[in-house]
């Protein structure tokens, strides 16, 4: 989590500003990169001290649209699961 505003800013700026593939619209590729890339930092925030399990659900319901919109993310998906058990295991 950032905790400097200016920093945050920029962030939300970047991700905003952000188009995949110089797409204006929603495809199979804006969908599963978008909602992997949420799918990730709603896991990765469930790592915070005192944190809701609801975000491992919110993550996990990110990445299973991800990887049904585009299929072949379910690689990315099992990586990044992977990664988030060898930070904090169960």
């Amino acid at each position: 989590m950032l905790r400097n505003p200016s920093a945050a800013l920029l962030a939300a700026v970047a991700t905003v500003a952000f188009v995949p593939f110089d797409i204006h619209s929603l495809s199979y590729n804006t969908l599963g990169s978008g909602l992997f890339t949420a799918g990730c930092l709603l896991g990765f925030r469930s790592l915070a001290p005192q944190s809701s399990s609801w975000w491992l659900v919110a993550a996990g319901l990110c990445h299973g649209v991800a990887v049904f919109a585009y299929p072949s993310l379910a690689v990315a998906v099992v990586a990044a699961f992977a990664a988030r058990l060898v930070l904090e295991p169960p």
